[in-house]
Order: C-alpha cells, then structure tokens, then sequence
C-alpha cells in the first residue's frame, strides 16, 4: 500500500511547476507550463504553499491568472514581507 501511494504522489519531470520569490519590492509568483504530457500546476497547490509561506494579503486574482497563463514571467502578488529578525545591534 506505501509503494502506490508513493507512486501516486510521485511528480513526474514533466510537470509544471512554480516558485515564489522574495524581492525588497514584494513576493512574486513564477509558474512554469508542463512539457508534453506533463500535468499543470493546480491554484490549490500554490495556495497551500503561500499558507505554508504564511504569505499574506497575496492577490488572488493575480495567482490565478500567473497559473493560468503558466508562461514563466514572474508576476508581483504580495507586498513584501517585513523581515522577521531583529537587525543586530552592536554589543
């Protein structure tokens, strides 16, 4: 039973795929189309990942047109992120 689930879950090179990039001027989301027979990236996989991310005040409207065109141009869909640590003060 492991084996098939393993399988099922397997992504296949083909596959499209995304990435969310961190830049001073915001969060951006870059979707890549599937080669040949590859399957498509999914709006629910990226936006489990921006919750993962806790990404937050992210456009959806944005989202959903970058993984509709999947066409690899990165695409500004959030403010950027205010930097969780603390600067280092000198001791």
């Amino acid at each position: 039973m492991f084996s098939s689930e393993s399988k099922s879950m397997k992504k296949n090179v083909d596959d499209g795929f995304f990435e969310i990039r961190f830049f001073e001027n915001g969060v951006y989301l870059v979707v890549y189309p599937p080669i040949d027979k590859g399957k498509k990236v999914e709006l629910d996989e990226v936006l489990g990942k921006l919750e993962r991310k806790k990404i937050k005040n992210y456009d959806i409207n944005k989202v959903e047109m970058a993984v509709m065109k999947a066409n690899k141009i990165p695409v500004p869909i959030a403010p950027p992120r205010r930097n969780r640590i603390s600067m280092h003060q000198p001791i």
